[in-house]
């Protein structure tokens, strides 16, 4: 009975670790992203060979600053994403939360989850 016990506890905390690194990123990615405690705003972004585009859902509360998704590339190191964003805004644009610089990545249950201060993207592939 205790082989049984432990050979099961053990499957189940192999199966829920999540991955040492995220590999690479190709593909379009779908879900959300939320900074701090507003309510999440929808969003897309294509990964193909090193570049990255993507789009911006609207949001129904106009207080909610919604995130900046231009394009340009990206770079993957173990747990780090990093996005160097090539899009030309207006002046006028709060670039506070574009999608620029490092962020924390993690793949759990089949989503990649962007992290950084406030923001975080939960994303899935489509």
């Amino acid at each position: 009975m205790k082989p049984a016990f432990f050979l099961l506890l053990f499957t189940l905390l192999i199966g829920c670790r999540n991955e040492a690194s995220i590999g690479p990123l190709e593909g379009l990615y779908g879900g959300t992203f939320q900074r701090d405690i507003n309510e999440p705003a929808q969003v897309t972004i294509t990964f193909t060979n090193g570049r990255y585009s993507g789009t911006v859902g609207k949001t129904s509360n106009l207080l909610v600053l919604p995130p900046v998704i231009g394009k340009g590339t990206f770079s993957t190191s173990g747990k780090t994403v990093s996005f160097t964003d090539e899009t030309a805004y207006p002046a006028n644009t709060d670039l506070s939360a574009a999608l620029q610089g490092k962020y924390n990545a993690e793949l759990r249950n089949g989503k990649l989850i962007l992290q950084r201060d406030l923001d975080r993207y939960v994303l899935e592939k489509k």
